[in-house]
Formats: C-alpha cells, sequence, structure tokens
C-alpha cells in the first residue's frame, strides 16, 4: 500500500507527504475504499472466492443507494464474504486480479482458491479446494494439514506455451534460492530487522503461496502450445470454461 502513496496521494491528489495523518488517511482509502467511498460496516466484510463467495453489491444505475445483498442461503453463525477481485463491480478485476495483486493492494495473501495471472507470458491458472461430493474427472492434490479441505484441484484457463513453463521454472528456481537467504533478508546492514514482523511474514506467506502454485503448475502441465498465442490480446485471459468444451482448460489430474 506505501508504493500508492507517492503516486495516488502526492501526485494525483496533491497531497502533503510529509502530514502523516494524512498519509494514514490515503492508505485507508487505498486499502478498504470502493472506489472513491467508504462505507462503515461494509468494509468489514473479508474476502474470499469460490464457495465462500455469500454476498454481493445491490446498486442502481443512477447509484442513488449503495447496498450489500446474499447471493445465497447464509447459514446462522456463517461469516459474510464478498470476493475483492471477481464482485459484481468488479470490472476488469474479474479477469485481471489474481493473488499476487490482491496482496498487492490489500497486503495478505488469499486462502483457497488462488489465480495466478501472468500476463507477459500468457499464464492464467489457479488452485481450489475440492469440497466433499465434488466429482470431476480428477485426483486430489495433497495439501498441507492447515487446509481444511479434500485436497487441491488444479486449473489451467488457457493452455500453457513453452514460453509460459519456462517462466515458471525460472521462476521456481528463483523462489526457491530467495527461500535460502530468509534470515539474511531479515536484517539490514546495521544488523536490525528491516521490515515489521508482520509485513516480513506476509511476504514469505506470499513467497510459499508462489513456490507451490508454481511446482504443482510445472508438475501437472499439458504438453505445451502456441493456441494461447494465436488468442487476441484482451481475450486470453478471460475465463472461457462455460462456452469451451467440458474442461476444455481443465487439468484435474493432480
Amino acid at each position: 500500500v506505501e508504493d500508492c502513496v507517492p503516486e495516488e496521494w502526492t501526485d494525483y491528489c496533491r497531497g502533503a507527504t510529509s502530514d502523516e495523518l494524512e498519509v494514514h488517511a490515503s492508505m485507508l482509502v487505498t486499502a478498504r475504499a470502493d472506489g472513491p467511498e467508504m462505507i462503515p460496516l461494509y468494509d468489514m466484510v473479508n474476502h474470499r472466492n469460490g464457495h465462500w463467495y455469500n454476498c454481493q453489491h445491490d446498486r442502481n444505475i443512477k447509484k442513488e443507494h449503495f447496498s450489500l445483498v446474499t447471493n445465497r442461503r447464509v447459514e446462522q453463525g456463517e461469516e459474510f464474504y464478498l470476493p475483492y477481485n471477481t464482485c459484481t463491480i468488479c470490472g476488469s478485476r474479474v479477469d485481471e486480479w489474481g493473488t499476487i495483486e490482491l496482496f498487492q493492494d490489500y497486503g495478505f495473501v488469499e486462502p483457497f482458491p488462488q489465480r495466478y495471472i501472468f500476463p507477459s507470458v500468457r499464464l492464467k491458472f489457479a488452485l481450489d479446494e475440492k469440497k466433499s461430493g465434488h466429482k470431476p474427472e480428477t485426483a486430489e492434490m495433497n495439501a498441507d494439514d492447515e487446509n481444511e479441505s479434500d485436497g487441491l484441484v488444479f486449473k489451467w484457463y488457457v493452455p500453457p506455451s513453452q514460453k509460459g513453463l519456462d517462466f515458471l521454472q525460472t521462476e521456481t528456481e528463483r523462489l526457491q534460492k530467495v527461500g535460502k537467504m530468509k534470515d539474511e533478508l531479515k536484517l539490514n546492514v546495521n544488523g536490525e530487522q528491516a521490515i515489521l514482523e508482520s509485513e516480513w511474514n506476509a511476504c514469505w506467506m506470499l513467497h510459499h503461496a508462489m513456490l507451490f502454485a508454481f511446482q504443482a503448475a510445472i508438475e501437472h502441465a499439458p504438453a505445451d502450445s502456441v493456441e494461447v498465442w494465436i488468442m487476441r490480446s484482451n481475450a486470453w485471459y478471460k475465463d472461457r470454461s462455460d462456452i469451451e468444451p467440458p474442461n476444455r482448460f481443465y487439468l484435474w489430474r493432480i
């Protein structure tokens, strides 16, 4: 969020970065506002996609009111969840924002399902929990014990190219090297902790999530294809699972 301060607050809003209160307010807007609006209680609804997604915006065309309604039956005691990237008013985020982009703007690593999107190499894939009674043509991927599910399933939105697979291999090796430097990176040149403990832990949560996802993608990738580079530049990343043949972009065998 701090990276947004120079661009959105200092330049766009012409704020005074020397005023700590103004900077703090701008960061709250970046992390919590829905567009230009700060809405009490609404900004307390946490993010989650998949079957956890149980409430959505209800807004008329003239924007005369703002309300949140459930989109399925919500049981007593169940928490409300609203996805920050696939909501009904999320616009281009629906297709273009994944786990990394959410971390960049909100500072947390989303629980499953997770999406990874890399436009430069045209890669888009996802990991999701497999629930009881869900019977695709699949085998489960073993997850850590902390993941309370029946395993994980992997989804390709588009078939990967060799360029994309090479990217995943390179990034996996880089992440592995960074992991070996964990203790060293925690300290600055004076031997002091460089960042807040909470931020440090969040960064490593993202590191572990990316490494796990990249390794799964490499291990279970289909044969490389040039198909993704034939697609239009504004269409390759869209989820076309509903209009393609069944499981066209799914790789269930994990």
